[in-house]
């Protein structure tokens, strides 16, 4: 227990640290500080195992701690950051007595869930530990990557498989999170009754869905990778939403998730597209944002899995090879950008990439859908079972997610900018279907299907989506508009009826 507490304590002093300097602060310095704890000890665990250091656990936690903290050291130094020193030392104590409380309630219990993928995600942990990379199968490598098993790998100093209180903390960090950026993106928007209540709405959207919970205890990738794409979007989305100096830090936040996020799953590359494509079409972001934004999805896909087809003892695997060409092709246009904005064609697609990329996505699912009708079929009926018949064990929470989803696309006119939290929402579930062709195998009916266990990686940024759209947007049918459609209506039927 004692080495869970340290270890768990200094990722979450590391994150702080990092976001600390990145102009985080309160309550989200700590909730997001463990979130970007956990992406920097990936990323740094990851570098240690590619530059053929021989992988240990107390140094990838030591420079999780360490790094960020130079780093908040160095700012201070320089005049960039300020803190107090008391300040430092509350945080300090808050974030410890977080994870201790945590790790003391959790430790002896036995509150986890897991599944076959949570034992071959603990082994891959073990051979890692044990610097056997030889032993790492396709499987493991293709499937289950590197960001799991190097989260649970401290427990391997003291003999334990997993930590058992890193991903309920997780749990509570995202959900603070997501709580933390409805107050701040609504505090200075509406009346504070109205941001109090949306912000404890959104709260508890999130934690009275069956699954979230579910996840918050699941050895598996699915929940980090949720954390991770809500930090992505809703920096970005502050990040076009608010006109002040901040910018940079939150595009740092962006380029350090980015990584972590392709680093944790295999379909993550394309989930973190998905959040990466409606930032290119913000105007107010100048094309350097832009270009490093691409360029951390670029090299990060590039690099990862060429370091798995290096690992890869059968040839080459198709898909692997394919993130890599993907990887390329993002690091070219990240590079070119400057240049290739500036072509009217370009300028065009850039500006109206989310119409664009959307419209591809379904007309790409009706045409494989057409070809495989099987596919499409059997998966709409384990949706069906899934979802609204309970066999995915959601409750009525995912349905009532999709129907907020709908009255708020439907009802509510909402900010241009809102398009960089709706595009991964309503892109998801297209995005899943073609997953589905791709793999040439439907979904199936049960609570382990891949894509039930997939969905939750779009339900905080969902609800974050329909409570700022709620918080910020129009209703389209007030009474006053209903009267002028109705009058607009009746001018059009009756200049129908004066021309025949």
């Amino acid at each position: 227990m004692i080495v869970e507490l340290i270890c768990l304590s200094l990722i979450l002093l590391g994150g702080f640290a990092f976001v600390y300097t990145m102009g985080i602060r309160g309550v989200a310095a700590i909730s997001l500080g463990f979130i970007m704890g956990l992406a920097i000890q990936v990323i740094i665990g990851t570098v240690l195992i590619m530059i053929n250091v021989p992988y240990n656990a107390v140094i990838t936690v030591g420079l999780t701690f360490l790094l960020p903290f130079l780093l908040l050291i160095y700012t201070c130094i320089k005049g960039i950051t300020s803190i107090s020193f008391i300040r430092l030392l509350t945080y300090i104590a808050v974030s410890i007595a977080v994870v201790t409380i945590t790790v003391t309630l959790l430790f002896n219990e036995g509150f986890v869930k897991w599944s076959y993928d949570s034992m071959r995600y603990l082994l891959s942990s073990q051979i890692m530990y044990e610097n056997r990379l030889e032993l790492l199968s396709e499987d493991l490598l293709t499937k289950r990557m590197f960001g799991v098993p190097i989260i649970h790998s401290p427990a391997q100093i003291v003999g334990e498989v997993y930590l058992r209180a890193v991903f309920p903390l997780l749990g509570i960090a995202t959900f603070t999170t997501l709580m933390c950026f409805i107050y701040q993106g609504l505090k200075k928007r509406v009346s504070k009754k109205t941001m109090w209540f949306l912000v404890f709405a959104g709260g508890l959207l999130l934690l009275t869905n069956n699954r979230f919970v579910w996840n918050s205890f699941y050895i598996n990738g699915h929940l980090f990778c949720a954390a991770l794409a809500l930090v992505i979007s809703g920096c970005a989305w502050f990040m076009v939403s608010d006109d002040n100096k901040s910018k940079k830090r939150l595009l740092a936040i962006i380029i350090v998730a980015i990584p972590a996020l392709v680093l944790t799953r295999s379909e993550s590359i394309l989930v973190a597209a998905l959040a990466v494509l409606p930032i290119l079409a913000a105007k107010i972001l100048s094309w350097k944002y832009k270009s490093a934004i691409l360029l951390s999805l670029g090299v990060s896909a590039v690099i990862c899995h060429s370091f798995i087809l290096l690992l890869l003892d059968n040839g080459i695997n198709s898909l692997v090879f394919s993130y890599v060409l993907f990887g390329i092709l993002l690091t070219f246009l990240a590079i070119l950008l400057k240049f290739l904005i500036k072509l009217k064609v370009i300028k065009f697609v850039v500006t109206n990439i989310v119409i664009i990329s959307e419209l591809l996505l379904w007309y790409t699912l009706i045409i494989l859908s057409y070809q495989n009708r099987y596919i499409i079929n059997t998966t709409l009926e384990s949706i069906y079972h899934n979802i609204i018949l309970g066999d995915g064990a959601w409750g009525w929470s995912f349905v009532i997610l999709i129907c907020l989803t709908i009255s708020v696309l439907l009802l509510i006119k909402r900010p241009k900018n809102m398009a960089i939290l709706r595009f991964p929402v309503t892109t998801f579930l297209p995005f899943m279907f073609i997953l589905a062709h791709l793999r040439e195998s439907p979904y199936r009916v049960g609570f382990g299907d891949s894509m039930n266990r997939m969905l939750i990686q779009i339900v905080p940024l969902a609800i974050l989506f329909i409570v700022m759209s709620i918080g910020l947007g129009d209703f389209r049918f007030t009474k006053e508009r209903c009267v002028l459609y109705i009058e607009k209506i009746k001018k059009i039927v009756y200049n129908q009826i004066d021309d025949a």
